[in-house]
Protein backbone atom coordinates (compact mmCIF):
# COMPACT_ATOMS: atom_id res chain seq x y z
CA UNK A 1 0.00 0.00 0.00
CA UNK A 2 1.74 3.35 -0.96
CA UNK A 3 2.34 6.01 1.50
CA UNK A 4 -0.66 8.63 2.47
CA UNK A 5 0.17 12.47 2.12
CA UNK A 6 -0.45 14.24 5.05
CA UNK A 7 -2.80 16.26 3.61
CA UNK A 8 -5.10 12.86 3.49
CA UNK A 9 -4.51 12.78 7.39
CA UNK A 10 -5.96 16.20 7.66
CA UNK A 11 -9.06 15.61 5.54
CA UNK A 12 -9.72 12.55 8.10
CA UNK A 13 -9.24 14.49 10.79
CA UNK A 14 -11.90 16.79 9.76
CA UNK A 15 -14.46 14.12 8.90
CA UNK A 16 -14.02 12.38 12.02
CA UNK A 17 -14.55 15.53 13.74
CA UNK A 18 -17.72 15.98 11.65
CA UNK A 19 -18.85 12.62 12.17
CA UNK A 20 -18.49 12.97 16.02
CA UNK A 21 -20.27 16.34 16.37
CA UNK A 22 -23.32 14.67 14.21
CA UNK A 23 -23.34 11.24 16.05
CA UNK A 24 -23.16 13.55 19.35
CA UNK A 25 -25.82 16.69 18.27
CA UNK A 26 -28.49 14.77 20.31
CA UNK A 27 -26.64 13.78 23.42
CA UNK A 28 -27.40 16.14 26.31
CA UNK A 29 -25.40 14.61 29.17
CA UNK A 30 -22.30 12.16 29.62
CA UNK A 31 -25.05 9.53 30.91
CA UNK A 32 -26.82 10.11 27.80
CA UNK A 33 -23.63 9.18 25.91
CA UNK A 34 -23.04 5.96 27.97
CA UNK A 35 -26.63 4.82 27.52
CA UNK A 36 -26.25 4.49 24.29
CA UNK A 37 -23.77 2.04 22.97
CA UNK A 38 -23.98 2.34 19.44
CA UNK A 39 -23.30 6.18 19.47
CA UNK A 40 -20.50 5.94 21.98
CA UNK A 41 -19.09 3.13 20.05
CA UNK A 42 -18.86 5.12 16.78
CA UNK A 43 -17.79 8.48 18.51
CA UNK A 44 -14.93 6.57 19.97
CA UNK A 45 -13.94 4.90 17.06
CA UNK A 46 -14.02 8.46 15.66
CA UNK A 47 -11.81 9.95 18.49
CA UNK A 48 -9.62 6.57 17.73
CA UNK A 49 -8.85 7.71 14.08
CA UNK A 50 -8.36 11.66 15.17
CA UNK A 51 -5.64 10.78 16.96
CA UNK A 52 -4.27 8.34 14.62
CA UNK A 53 -3.99 10.76 11.72
CA UNK A 54 -2.72 13.42 14.24
CA UNK A 55 0.33 11.24 14.99
CA UNK A 56 0.87 11.43 11.37
CA UNK A 57 0.07 15.31 11.24
CA UNK A 58 2.18 16.06 14.17
CA UNK A 59 4.89 14.63 12.48
CA UNK A 60 5.20 15.71 9.23
CA UNK A 61 8.10 18.11 8.69
CA UNK A 62 6.12 19.86 6.28
CA UNK A 63 3.49 21.53 9.06
CA UNK A 64 5.75 22.05 12.11
CA UNK A 65 5.32 25.63 11.93
CA UNK A 66 1.78 25.07 12.41
CA UNK A 67 1.32 22.35 14.79
CA UNK A 68 -0.12 23.18 18.45
CA UNK A 69 1.04 21.87 21.86
CA UNK A 70 -2.29 20.29 22.83
CA UNK A 71 -2.25 18.40 19.28
CA UNK A 72 0.16 16.13 20.96
CA UNK A 73 -2.38 15.16 23.78
CA UNK A 74 -4.71 14.08 20.68
CA UNK A 75 -2.41 11.56 19.77
CA UNK A 76 -2.12 10.40 23.44
CA UNK A 77 -5.80 9.90 23.91
CA UNK A 78 -5.95 7.64 20.91
CA UNK A 79 -3.92 5.25 23.25
CA UNK A 80 -6.47 5.51 25.74
CA UNK A 81 -9.40 4.77 23.84
CA UNK A 82 -8.03 2.16 21.86
CA UNK A 83 -5.66 0.74 24.34
CA UNK A 84 -7.03 1.58 27.82
CA UNK A 85 -10.70 1.54 27.33
CA UNK A 86 -11.22 0.59 30.52
CA UNK A 87 -10.12 3.18 32.12
CA UNK A 88 -12.74 5.73 29.69
CA UNK A 89 -14.21 8.38 31.73
CA UNK A 90 -17.38 9.26 30.60
CA UNK A 91 -17.77 12.26 31.98
CA UNK A 92 -14.51 13.39 30.24
CA UNK A 93 -15.34 12.15 26.96
CA UNK A 94 -18.36 14.23 26.90
CA UNK A 95 -16.23 17.26 27.82
CA UNK A 96 -14.06 16.18 24.58
CA UNK A 97 -16.87 15.57 22.56
CA UNK A 98 -18.73 18.98 23.49
CA UNK A 99 -15.95 21.14 23.88
CA UNK A 100 -12.92 20.17 22.90
CA UNK A 101 -13.98 18.28 19.19
CA UNK A 102 -15.16 21.78 18.31
CA UNK A 103 -12.20 23.69 19.09
CA UNK A 104 -9.61 21.45 17.06
CA UNK A 105 -12.10 21.83 14.42
CA UNK A 106 -11.57 25.26 14.57
CA UNK A 107 -7.77 24.83 14.59
CA UNK A 108 -7.77 22.50 11.83
CA UNK A 109 -9.71 24.73 9.92
CA UNK A 110 -7.21 27.62 10.12
CA UNK A 111 -4.66 24.74 9.49
CA UNK A 112 -6.43 24.31 6.27
CA UNK A 113 -6.36 28.12 5.32
CA UNK A 114 -2.75 28.31 5.61
CA UNK A 115 -2.37 25.21 3.19
CA UNK A 116 -4.78 26.78 1.07
CA UNK A 117 -2.25 27.18 -1.86
CA UNK A 118 -0.87 23.76 -1.57
CA UNK A 119 -2.21 21.57 -4.86
CA UNK A 120 -1.88 18.21 -2.14
CA UNK A 121 -4.52 19.45 -0.20
CA UNK A 122 -7.02 19.88 -3.01
CA UNK A 123 -5.74 16.76 -4.39
CA UNK A 124 -6.92 14.90 -0.61
CA UNK A 125 -9.98 16.75 -1.19
CA UNK A 126 -10.75 15.42 -4.52
CA UNK A 127 -10.00 11.85 -3.33
CA UNK A 128 -12.01 11.88 -0.31
CA UNK A 129 -14.86 13.26 -2.40
CA UNK A 130 -14.24 10.40 -4.65
CA UNK A 131 -14.60 7.61 -2.35
CA UNK A 132 -17.25 9.45 0.40
CA UNK A 133 -19.42 9.62 -3.08
CA UNK A 134 -18.73 5.87 -4.29
CA UNK A 135 -20.24 5.60 -0.32
CA UNK A 136 -23.38 7.46 -0.90
CA UNK A 137 -22.01 9.44 2.25
CA UNK A 138 -23.62 12.72 1.77
CA UNK A 139 -23.34 14.12 5.22
CA UNK A 140 -19.74 13.41 4.46
CA UNK A 141 -19.83 15.59 1.06
CA UNK A 142 -20.70 18.59 2.16
CA UNK A 143 -18.59 18.75 5.16
CA UNK A 144 -15.97 18.37 2.01
CA UNK A 145 -17.76 21.21 0.40
CA UNK A 146 -17.31 23.56 3.03
CA UNK A 147 -14.17 22.60 3.56
CA UNK A 148 -13.88 23.81 -0.29
CA UNK A 149 -15.17 27.01 0.04
CA UNK A 150 -12.65 27.65 3.19
CA UNK A 151 -10.01 27.70 0.63
CA UNK A 152 -11.35 30.17 -1.92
Amino acid sequence: MPKRIVECFVVDILLSIDRVKRYSAQISSAEKLFADELVMSCILRELGIIGEAMRHVVTATKLQQFIRPLWHGVVDFRTVVTREYFRLDFDEIFIIIKKHVPALEREMFQLVKELAGDPKLHAALQKAKGELAMMKRKESLTYVKKLEKLLK
